[in-house]
């Protein structure tokens, strides 16, 4: 048996050897250059997340100051609003400089809120009520713990929070659904002292109001209608009138009548 032996001799072991290495050195070279592409790849999506943020912040920011500058130019309008109502507030000559003048221009303007506490005696027992009756843009609203009565859109609701109804009708002007202190005809009578307090009295189309003052600040106010008679502890009367006194919640069971 004969063997035949497959002899290379050194210049050519010497030629493959350096193929070898030059194919190696290609392939460090590919891997080289494919984590380079993924990292520019990743740098790039890197890149786009970041300019994508940015941008989304700067719209956020500037949909932000959009909202801002609404929110003033409302505020700025109400105020506006406020002053002209203000500025067609006339009085008569027995009306100005007295105690009550500043109310009366208040009720005359239409946009008010007074807060107050009465005090109801039943059975020999006396019960307190805070209350807060607010009038603006022809809405009427009158609170009492978790009760309400709101008076908008020629529609009347009586609302009850503690059990989430609301009853509902039409305003009805010739029975006397509920609106705002009536200052019609309103003229001077007259004033005096009771103990620590000066009063002024005035009166009205339907009703007289007897108003009583610590100083210049009003702290009771009397409304006379008929025979009936309405104490109220005045604990403060403002011109700025939140419009969420006059909301009628949603999901609440109606009746309507």
């Amino acid at each position: 048996m004969k063997f035949l032996f497959l002899q290379i001799d050194r210049p050519k072991k010497k030629k493959i050897r350096n193929l070898l290495q030059l194919a190696n050195v290609k392939k460090v070279k590919k891997r080289n250059l494919a984590i380079a592409l993924i990292l520019v790849l990743v740098l790039a999506i890197s890149a786009g997340g970041l300019s994508g943020k940015i941008f989304k912040n700067e719209r956020l920011g500037e949909m932000a100051e959009s909202q801002e500058k609404q929110t003033v130019q409302e505020k700025e309008t109400a105020q506006d609003k406020k002053a002209a109502r203000e500025a067609e507030v006339v009085l008569s000559a027995d009306l100005e400089n007295r105690l009550a003048t500043d109310f009366i221009k208040t009720l005359m303007s239409g946009s008010y809120v007074i807060r107050y506490k009465t005090t109801t005696v039943y059975e020999g027992k006396a019960y307190e009520a805070e209350t807060t009756y607010a009038v603006s843009d022809g809405r009427i609203a009158l609170i009492s713990g978790d009760f309400a009565t709101v008076v908008r859109d020629e529609r009347v609701y009586v609302m009850n929070h503690t059990d989430r109804t609301i009853i509902s009708y039409s305003v009805d002007h010739e029975k006397g659904s509920p609106q705002r202190i009536d200052i019609n005809g309103i003229a001077y009578i007259g004033g005096g002292k009771e103990g620590s307090l000066a009063w002024e009295e005035y009166s009205t189309a339907s009703s007289r109001l007897k108003l009583y003052f610590n100083g210049k600040e009003l702290v009771k106010l009397v409304m006379r209608i008929g025979k009936e008679n309405t104490v109220m502890d005045i604990l403060s009367v403002e011109k700025t009138v939140p419009d969420s006194l006059f909301d009628v919640p949603v999901g609440y069971r109606v009746t309507n009548i």
